[in-house]
């Protein structure tokens, strides 16, 4: 399996904020990277500039996340899911109908 890009994160980005508890920042990128079964090799792998892809793409789900109003900043390295997040995940999405 690859890694997969932003947009494919950000379903399983929500579900693991789904309890509502405020976590930081790196419990929620390893359990994302758990869930998305991803091999050390894979969560270390880096491109040509030294930027990590997952940690990449995690930053770029966590960004539009937050503007999109489903994923909120309590604190400096936490995170939330909002109501509105929430109320997106009840509507039993799958990764190709997320759609906000």
């Amino acid at each position: 399996m690859s890694i997969p890009d932003f947009q494919s994160m950000m379903l399983p980005f929500l579900q693991i904020l789904a309890d509502g508890r405020e976590r930081f920042r790196k419990e929620v990128a390893e359990d994302l990277a758990d869930k998305l079964k991803l091999t050390e090799e894979q969560r270390n792998l880096r491109r040509e500039n030294g930027v990590y892809v997952f940690t990449n793409s995690l930053s770029l789900s966590e960004m539009y996340l937050f503007k999109a109003d489903l994923l909120e900043k309590p604190q400096k390295g936490s995170l939330r899911i909002t109501e509105s997040g929430q109320a997106l995940l009840q509507k039993n999405l799958t990764a190709s109908t997320f759609n906000f």
